[in-house]
């Protein structure tokens, strides 16, 4: 089961990474309304890993990556430099006995 958490903004990603430098020029300078999806925890070095148009499909395009492979990840808005929504999928450890 999948739990999808809208967030208020948070810290970049990390705002000197080139990739969120040259995403951010590129939306900044064709003014589309795209969406990032990123692996991993926001600013400790994510993984960026796809582009959708819109929220609803970026956030789709997350839930599916989510399970097909297990792991944290979140919808970053680069106009606006904000986390819209975030999905962790980790399987919890289980307590050693």
């Amino acid at each position: 089961m999948f739990h999808v958490v809208t967030l208020t903004p948070l810290q970049a990603p990390s705002v000197n990474s080139p990739v969120v430098a040259n995403l951010h020029f590129w939306h900044t300078v064709f003014d589309v309304a795209a969406f990032d999806i990123f692996e991993g925890e926001v600013g400790r070095e994510p993984l960026w890993r796809e582009r959708a148009d819109g929220v609803a499909d970026a956030i789709e395009t997350m839930q599916r990556m989510a399970k097909s492979k297990p792991g944290r990840y979140f919808v970053w808005e680069s106009r606006t430099q904000q986390v819209l929504a975030m999905i962790d999928t980790m399987t919890p450890r289980k307590h050693e006995e």
